[in-house]
């Protein structure tokens, strides 16, 4: 059902409100990797020692984002999502600022954990108002475009700090205090052009839920502990290559600071193609979307692999673009629709918040166990192995559950109806 004030709204407003959640995404992913190609002139500016004192800075943001993470979205569900969206970049633009104008470890620790929590109301609310306001025919691919605003906020931030911290030599909390500016104008545009929103939940009209999926146990299904799971192997690899690789790429396999950014934003320039194009497949050939699902977990942790352990730096980009291109960011929009798809509509952004925070411990545990890995063997390649490792356990899950065991009620579920 289409609510009055949906009908008065312009056709185009979806779009608009496409563009601007993946705004939101590429300022979010801007800060997250900004900081990993220029680690060396972080730990000097802040007199660190230890790469699990660097780690920390990126781990204590997640694990704030991840804590906060279930009762923003319950508080999504239940208040004006245009509010909840705008305000939460207003405070992070606040930490940010905080964080370029310290070089105390322990004020920047808590500029970082306030940082991740006012960015743990985005990702409910966001897919929450995407799904009430996007027609469902256009859904994958909008939420496939979301999504490419975290590999566009990864490129920028990656080559982007690359060129300015380490060839223009910009101070990098200059480089922070920009960062925060653009935090600010985001806020204004969510805060002026996303239309009120009364926490309508979207319509199940036209949905047919599983008995079972309704109500507060629809939250802990086993087929959503699958895919909680699932998620949580892919973000594993995804943040220990966000956060370590530019580094592994300097000290392990001698590339240049500045090149070294450039050549791991290759994983987020891949990725954008990649989302649209499995989006696009598996919503056109929809009893095949598990075993597609598959072949990304399988062909990433080969990919990843292929890339740490080549010399040839041909073959490491080759094995980076590869695995952008099958890896997390592809896998997301599958993924989301899937949990979407098992949810009760009424609770939908509390559902998506339970998602993403299982998925969202990988990324305070894999950067500082990468960390502690380095600190005690001296190289991170053993972190990537494990990270490889973690996603084949998550393709076995995938089989398991959704393959082996659910393959004709998955059949019957993507049926016309």
């Amino acid at each position: 059902m289409i609510t009055e004030e949906q009908k008065k709204r312009p056709a185009s407003y979806w779009k608009m409100l496409t563009a601007l959640l993946c705004l939101g995404w590429v300022v979010i992913w801007i800060y997250r990797s900004m900081l990993t190609p220029i680690y060396p002139q972080v730990m000097q500016t802040l007199d660190l020692h230890s790469n699990q004192q660097i780690g920390i800075i990126a781990s204590i943001y997640f694990f704030a984002y991840v804590l906060l993470q279930v009762p923003a979205g319950m508080i999504s569900d239940k208040f004006d999502k245009r509010l909840i969206l705008s305000f939460g970049f207003l405070v992070f633009a606040l930490a940010t600022f905080l964080m370029s104008a310290s070089q105390n470890l322990m004020v920047i620790y808590i500029a970082s954990a306030l940082a991740g929590l006012s960015g743990a109301f985005f990702y409910g609310a966001a897919f929450s108002l995407s799904g009430q306001e996007i027609p469902a025919n256009k859904r994958n691919v909008a939420t496939a475009i979301i999504n490419s605003g975290s590999s566009v906020g990864m490129v920028i931030g990656l080559s982007g700090s690359s060129w300015l911290v380490l060839s223009q030599s910009l101070d990098w909390q200059v480089m922070l205090k920009g960062v925060a500016l653009i935090m600010l104008l985001t806020f204004a545009l969510y805060y002026f052009l996303i239309r009120r929103d009364s926490a309508r939940p979207a319509s199940t009209a036209t949905e047919s839920l599983p008995e079972e999926d309704h109500g507060q146990s629809s939250f802990f299904t086993l087929k959503k502990f699958a895919v909680y799971f699932i998620l949580f192997c892919s973000c594993y690899a995804y943040f220990l290559v966000v956060s370590w690789l530019p580094n592994f790429l300097q000290t392990e396999r001698h590339f240049s600071g500045s090149s070294a950014g450039i050549i791991a934003s290759l994983v987020g320039l891949a990725s954008i193609p990649g989302a649209l194009i499995f989006s696009m497949v598996a919503d056109k050939f929809r009893h095949f979307k598990y075993r597609i699902m598959l072949m990304q977990l399988v062909l990433a942790a080969v990919m990843l692999l292929i890339a740490v352990h080549a010399q040839d730096a041909f073959i490491i980009m080759l094995g980076l673009i590869g695995y952008g291109l099958l890896g997390k960011l592809a896998l997301d929009p599958l993924l989301i629709s899937t949990i979407s798809e098992l949810s009760n509509k009424k609770k939908l952004a509390t559902s998506l918040s339970i998602y993403n925070f299982f998925g969202m411990t990988a990324s305070f545990i894999a950067p500082w166990l990468t960390g502690n890995i380095a600190d005690r063997t001296g190289s991170t390649l053993d972190a990537f192995n494990l990270a490889s490792i973690i996603l084949a356990a998550g393709a076995v899950v995938l089989v398991a559950v959704f393959i082996f065991t659910g393959n004709k009620q998955n059949r019957s579920q993507y049926e016309y109806r």
